[in-house]
């Protein structure tokens, strides 16, 4: 669809250096990077931070990065280590990483070696989730927001920390009003374009996020439903390569469309909210340590991992799932491995690609989605 918020939403997500954020700095505002999905960034926002994240938008090779990576790495690591080199970075007043694997490590090792880097904090998120783990957790996240005070010369209190999350969840309220629309019989907007809207709010000021949310939200409930797409294939997506709008809407060229996504900055970012009950920190911790959705990264998560999928198919009624992983990552290929037994004995069509970053042979690509959703036909 085509409107004015959109169009914002589209260039947030489709660039790095968007006009909202050269606007925000203009004003003298503060921009903090950080990589989904255990960086709390009510904690970045609470600082008067714009908190952004750090992905490899825009970039078509790593020919700079590979001399800091083995041939290993993913793409994704890479190509956004090469954005950092090109200094499309440049606007950033800090950057936090956290463990999320090896790859992701890399990327603040290497940074740490660019001159004039931002990096200032890099938060260890535990693999486990009991009582043990959640106590470690909590001393990372003190010791984060204690970097960002000094970072950004600021004392956060606890009414600023209050703030923040009221902010963060009204984001959260608006953004599950999107994905409560994909559930009717023909949906008034794409996957692609719900990635945008999703992706923006990681590349903007959260404020001007919600007002602009607000105002698509109100055209979409006055949009007349698109009655061609009512036999479209209902699609759920898994994987790491939902930040390329391009790549989303080749999913969706062959009469089919994402319904809904399992994404870290996509659906798993609009479960749950953070309590407005009690000491502010703590309730951000509860929420980032226990509340989120889980991820493939967390031992003994697989069967709530599964479950949460069975009823995401079941909510949205999906008629079959795109799984896409990126070249030598192995959390989602183990992943991949694991799904494809789950939804062969749950009799749910599912197709799993293997990507790059940088889009290349989209022919080839729209050729197998086309043959899975013929396979589906034949069903």
């Amino acid at each position: 669809m085509r409107s004015k918020a959109m169009d914002i939403f589209k260039e947030a997500a489709s660039t790095i250096y968007n006009s909202e954020v050269a606007a925000w700095k203009e004003r003298g505002g503060k921009v903090a990077g950080y990589f989904y999905p255990a960086v709390p960034e009510e904690i970045l926002t609470a600082a008067g931070a714009l908190a952004f994240g750090i992905r490899g938008t825009g970039s078509t090779g790593t020919e700079l990065a590979d001399a800091h990576f083995l041939h290993l790495s993913c793409s994704s690591t890479r190509v956004t280590f090469e954005q950092i080199l090109q200094g499309e970075y440049k606007f950033l007043d800090g950057a936090v990483v956290f463990n999320q694997c090896d790859h992701l490590r890399r990327i603040y090792d290497n940074w740490l070696t660019v001159p004039e880097n931002p990096c200032y904090a890099f938060i260890y998120l535990p693999k486990k989730c009991d009582a043990l783990a959640r106590e470690f957790f909590e001393k990372e996240i003190i010791q984060f927001k204690k970097k960002t005070e000094e970072k950004f010369g600021v004392v956060i209190t606890d009414d600023m920390l209050k703030e923040a999350i009221v902010l963060h969840n009204e984001t959260r309220q608006l953004q599950r009003k999107i994905y409560e629309l994909k559930k009717l019989p023909v949906p008034p907007i794409s996957g692609a374009d719900t990635m945008a809207i999703m992706l923006a709010a990681t590349a903007m000021p959260r404020y001007r996020y919600n007002e602009l949310l607000k105002e698509m939200l109100l055209e979409l409930s006055e949009q007349k439903p698109d009655l061609s797409a009512e036999n479209k294939k209902r699609l759920l997506y898994i994987g790491s390569h939902a930040d390329d709008i391009k790549f989303m809407e080749t999913l969706e060229s062959q009469d089919a469309i994402i319904i809904v996504d399992d994404t870290s900055f996509g659906y798993k970012a609009v479960e749950g909210e953070i309590s407005t009950k009690g000491d502010p920190l703590q309730t951000i911790i509860e929420y980032y340590f226990y509340t989120r959705a889980v991820t493939q990264r967390q031992f003994g998560t697989l069967d709530k991992r599964l479950d949460r999928i069975a009823e995401i198919i079941k909510t949205f009624r999906i008629d079959g799932v795109i799984t896409a992983r990126l070249t030598e990552c192995d959390q989602i290929a183990f992943e991949q491995f694991i799904l494809t037994d789950f939804f062969k004995k749950s009799n749910i069509p599912n197709l799993n690609l293997e990507v790059e970053y940088v889009l290349d042979s989209v022919g080839q690509l729209k050729t197998r989605v086309q043959a899975f959703l013929e396979t589906m036909e034949e069903v």
